[in-house]
């Protein structure tokens, strides 16, 4: 599946009053009407031990100026400070200021998926940048930029 490019989104939910935010690849679109996208979650997250208190979620996608991020929602900064961020309030969860577009979701269900749980979600409100910034790439287990 690393030879299949996807763009990178962060997603937020809320979970005891906090954001928490993790960095996927797995996010689609579902359905245009009703509006459904879904995202998958490794089940040996943190997150997914609260799997079944979510209500919503934010999807945040990123432009390649925003690979720092990225990689801190990813766990990837254990020794570093973190990048500068501020969230936006959104129905769901929060989108991360800076990035692309966003969508606030619903949760409507949440199925297995082998070792991951797969969440579905109706989109309840959008939001786009008017920014025509490069999207974040992932391929081939690294980051990539697109090219003419």
């Amino acid at each position: 599946m690393g030879h299949f490019a996807t763009g990178v989104c962060v997603v937020t939910t809320e979970v005891g009053g906090e954001v928490r935010a993790l960095t996927v690849n797995s996010f689609t679109s579902v359905s245009l009407d009703p509006l459904l996208v879904l995202w998958c979650l490794d089940k040996r997250t943190r997150l997914a031990e609260h799997i079944h208190e979510l209500t919503g979620y934010g999807v945040s996608i990123l432009s390649a100026a925003q690979q720092d991020l990225s990689s801190y929602f990813a766990g990837q900064f254990k020794d570093r400070p973190a990048p500068p961020h501020t969230f936006q309030p959104m129905p769901g969860g929060a989108r991360l200021e800076g990035c692309i577009g966003a969508l606030g979701c619903r949760l409507v269900r949440v199925d297995e998926g082998g070792d991951h749980w797969i969440l579905l979600g109706r989109v309840e409100e959008l939001y786009f940048s008017g920014d025509t910034r490069d999207p974040l790439i992932w391929f081939g287990g690294r980051y990539r930029g697109l090219s003419a």
